[in-house]
């Protein structure tokens, strides 16, 4: 399954020769339902891996492996979004309660959403759910930011103990920036409270 969405996505596939694998069935079993690039002993795995990540433009996403009409015509509905052109047509908007796709209507004077499990807003509810819905996530990141950096450190101080420090340089560093990203995302928090 997993080598079926790297390929959906655009992605390259590579798979253990089964010859050389320890337990060939998953490699066996991976050439039997996926589409395959390469088949590669671990050396030869190594090797590709290392040449992909020395090309410049690999990280490109997968959108952009079409001729970039995708891209124009996803930009494009945006647009048409805000002309408010897009009437009885899904919206660029997902469902704040099912994260279904919502219809966009004009009835009258009055905009209104519904996704295809039933839940509906008006334009100005929808609004003030989908703020609601980005303070959650955004002290959702808070969270997890803080829970990183300080695991980051408890697994550095059990390393230490073992007399593994080689091994915590990365740990501290990776620590550092959280409690970094921290600061600046409680401040944009706490400022955009304050406008509001």
């Amino acid at each position: 399954m997993g080598l079926m969405a790297v390929k959906a996505h655009g992605g390259v596939t590579v798979v253990q020769d089964p010859g050389e694998a320890r337990f060939a069935g998953m490699p066996e079993h991976a050439l039997q339902f996926a589409d395959v690039d390469y088949v590669l002993e671990i050396r030869g795995i190594a090797e590709l891996i290392t040449r992909a990540a020395d090309r410049p433009g690999m990280e490109a996403d997968a959108m952009d492996s079409d001729d970039g009409s995708l891209r124009v015509r996803i930009e494009d509905d945006f647009v048409l979004q805000v002309e408010g052109t897009r009437t009885r047509e899904q919206s660029v908007y997902a469902c704040p309660e099912c994260g279904g796709v919502l219809w966009h209507n004009d009835e009258g004077s009055s905009t209104q959403f519904r996704c295809y499990q039933g839940h509906a807003y008006a334009a100005e509810r929808l609004l003030l759910e989908k703020s609601e819905t980005l303070e959650d996530a955004l002290w959702s990141a808070a969270r997890a930011l803080v829970e990183g950096a300080t695991l980051d450190r408890q697994l550095a101080a059990k390393l230490r103990e073992r007399g593994l420090s080689q091994r915590v340089e990365g740990l501290d560093e990776q620590a550092v920036r959280d409690e970094e990203h921290l600061r600046l995302l409680r401040s944009q928090i706490l400022q955009a409270d304050r406008a509001t």
